[in-house]
């Protein structure tokens, strides 16, 4: 069977087909021998992906149409920065403690808060008695006439006793500020964490008058919750008890300065007798401010645990679900 051909070469707008030359070819042409066999044009097509079974193509809408935005795109985070190298891992290093009673030595900085407060709570017992001694001998001197040099020397005792108090009062209410800073430094970077306070903050809030009635006991529940964070035993019955004499003494301060207010010879004499108990409870604020920084202190130590350190023990359950047990600390 042939086909009628044009006449002339094949125009360029019609290209010329093989299968339409005139004649079916019988066998395909034979390959060059420079050439390899190739693969047959049947098949699938290798330039289209394969879908694997349970897959199918979901169409997509084009580029130019998607709406565009109606609000500018919100401008880049800032950088994150980390305050400390980050030292995250499969691997957890336990910092290592030496066994024995040295295990836990006491900081040169606690030692240095402890004997600062010791030594105020002799000074302002010093002040309670010159204050109860100057109230009885003016109580004495009401029907006896007083030797000049006993009174200067009571006068003198008072006065060296006031002074000396207040002077050591902003010295340790300032070297308290620096060492409760150390203390949540320390606190929150045993707990990978970094403290939400700049140090001059902590610094103004706990040595500021007045406003670290309030203040001071908030930086101490905060370091109170992240050691109980870290696993250290609680010191809160500590703090609830140091409060109170701290909130009493600011009272008892109060009330003296109102009283000191009134000039009589009546009430003078009475506002001595007042700033003995003034003194009194000064003293009993010193005791248990220093009580307080053993806790603190003694809470990081691994022979003192209580019940929140006790390791916890899961059980199943039958039928309802139970609590986890406590089992005792070996």
């Amino acid at each position: 069977m042939t086909f009628p051909q044009p006449a002339g070469p094949p125009s360029p707008q019609r290209p010329h087909l093989p299968g339409l030359s005139g004649h079916w070819p019988s066998q395909p042409p034979p390959i060059p021998p420079d050439r390899t066999p190739t693969q047959p044009a049947h098949g699938p097509n290798p330039r289209i992906p394969v879908i694997p079974p349970g897959y199918r193509w979901q169409a997509s809408r084009p580029p130019s149409a998607i709406p565009p935005r109606t609000r500018p795109p919100r401008p880049p985070s800032p950088t994150p920065r980390y305050a400390s190298p980050p030292r995250w891992g499969l691997v957890q290093h336990f910092p290592h403690t030496p066994s024995g009673v040295a295990a836990h030595e006491k900081p040169a900085r606690t030692a240095l808060i402890e004997a600062a407060l010791a030594a105020l709570a002799g000074l302002l017992g010093l002040f309670a008695f010159s204050e109860a001694l100057r109230y009885a001998l003016a109580f004495y001197g009401r029907e006896h006439l007083l030797p000049g040099p006993v009174v200067a020397a009571s006068g003198a005792l008072l006065g060296f006793a006031f002074w000396a108090s207040l002077v050591l009062i902003v010295a340790t209410q300032g070297a308290l500020a620096w060492w409760l800073w150390l203390e949540r430094e320390i606190a929150y970077t045993a707990n990978n964490r970094v403290d939400p306070r700049r140090w001059w903050e902590i610094l103004l809030l706990a040595a500021a008058p007045a406003v670290n009635v309030v203040t001071l006991g908030v930086l101490l529940k905060e370091l109170l919750a992240e050691h109980e964070r870290g696993g250290r035993r609680a010191w809160q019955s500590a703090l609830q008890s140091w409060w109170i004499w701290w909130a009493g003494a600011h009272l008892a301060v109060l009330g003296l300065a109102l009283w000191l207010f009134d000039t009589s010879v009546q009430a003078r004499t009475e506002a001595l007798l007042l700033g003995a108990v003034v003194g009194v409870v000064l003293v009993f604020l010193a005791v248990r401010t220093r009580a307080l920084v053993v806790a603190i202190d003694s809470s990081s130590d691994p022979a003192a645990a209580d019940q929140a350190d006790r390791p916890v023990r899961w059980v199943i359950a039958a039928g309802a679900a139970k609590a986890p047990e406590s089992a005792p600390a070996e």
